[in-house]
């Protein structure tokens, strides 16, 4: 009994694990490459295409007091030329893009998504 509810107990967190949009970051641009977090071992490949967000505005909930952000707007896709890197930690993606222009000098105000 408690092997089965150990089991079910892990189905449940990876079903939960799929069910939320799988999400990276643009670490640089070079002559309009696009270089994002992540590669093999997350199953891209070339030829992907990701959508790319301007994340929300971060405000506080006044009944908890807790920062919530928002949901940002998706102002583009990125798509995947190639990935590289030897492990997962290392692993990054380079993509080409085409949207509304990022602010290079604020790439943290963005992220990539698959939903």
């Amino acid at each position: 009994a408690i092997s089965a509810a150990i089991s079910q107990l892990v189905d449940n967190i990876i079903n939960k694990c799929m069910d939320k949009a799988w999400r990276s970051y643009i670490l640089s641009t070079d002559d309009g490459v696009y270089i994002i977090s992540g590669g093999a071992s997350q199953g891209i490949s070339s030829g992907d295409s990701f959508f790319v967000y301007k994340k929300g505005k971060v405000v506080t909930n006044p009944q908890t007091g807790l920062k919530v952000e928002l949901p940002g707007m998706k102002i583009g896709t990125v798509s995947v030329l190639q990935t590289t890197g030897d492990t997962p930690e290392t692993e990054i993606s380079l993509c080409s893009y085409d949207g509304t222009a990022v602010d290079a000098s604020a790439l943290e105000d963005y992220y990539i998504s698959d939903k």
